[in-house]
């Protein structure tokens, strides 16, 4: 009965920490094609039963980090526009290291190493906020 009753409360604790986890933060991604951002969408929904911090993909307006393509045009144009005011991850198939870079393929591994410095970050204080500055989705 002990064992069960130790059990149980462990459980509970488990629970109970999930349950009080931190409102989630926002990444907001950059020049990733529909496959990458549902591949990521998937990894933080995952990974947030291993992680203090939930985290969940968010509109432009939203984001605490941004999500970088840095293998298409409209991600070199971002981080040549807003590197310096705004948090950024790149992602990329370069060689290069970077300790804000994710390399491609995604890789949960890699994307909780990148997030942890934002986890207890306040967001930043200089995100754009005219939304005609930010990049634009193509029309069809």
């Amino acid at each position: 009965i002990r064992d069960s009753a130790n059990m149980f409360n462990q459980i509970k604790d488990q629970f109970d920490k999930f349950s009080q986890k931190k409102q989630p933060k926002k990444i907001a991604v950059i020049g990733l094609t529909p496959e990458e951002i549902t591949l990521l969408t998937s990894m933080l929904t995952i990974i947030a039963i291993r992680v203090e911090q939930n985290w969940q993909v968010s509109p432009l307006d939203e984001a605490d980090v941004f999500l970088v393509n840095m293998d298409c045009r409209e991600g070199i144009n971002f981080m040549q526009h807003y590197s310096k005011s705004v948090a950024t991850i790149s992602y990329t198939h370069s060689a290069e290291t970077n300790h804000n870079q994710l390399h491609k393929p995604l890789r949960a591994r890699e994307l909780l190493h990148a997030l942890k410095p934002f986890d207890d970050q306040v967001p930043a204080s200089v995100i754009p906020q005219n939304k005609k500055c930010w990049p634009q989705k193509k029309r069809a």
